[in-house]
């Protein structure tokens, strides 16, 4: 028994040579297979990765300068009615003989009055 052993053993350990460097030569291939694919994956990964945050970005500038004209395009408004507004109500005291007790004068700036209020107040 001990005898069958030993021969056993003794094949094992000549064998285990030529066993050893096979498995050192398919955990090297199976090694340089992986890092093979996992480089082949990258570059996708990269390239997909950096379009999202490239995309994420443009639309964040892009929200951005859509405020900004918006905020511009208000002030725009609000500028010119009030313009309008002093432009009116100058031409109606100035040059039409403007006389407090006249009514329609009167009337007339407070129309003027309130419907540039009402486009200046939209909010």
């Amino acid at each position: 028994l001990s005898m069958a052993y030993a021969l056993k053993h003794d094949n094992s350990s000549s064998s285990s040579p030529t066993m050893s460097a096979s498995r050192t030569c398919s955990k090297a291939k199976c090694c340089f297979q992986w890092m093979k694919l996992f480089l082949s994956a990258l570059f996708p990964l990269v390239f997909g990765i950096f379009t999202i945050v490239f995309t994420v970005q443009q639309d964040s500038i892009a929200r951005a300068n859509r405020e900004q004209d918006q905020a511009q395009a208000d002030e725009l408004r609000k500028q010119t009615v009030y313009d309008s507004f002093i432009a009116d109500i100058s031409k109606l005291l100035l040059y039409c003989n403007f006389n407090r007790s006249n009514v329609n004068s009167l009337r007339d700036i407070r129309v003027k009055t309130l419907n540039a209020l009402r486009q200046l107040d939209v909010e």
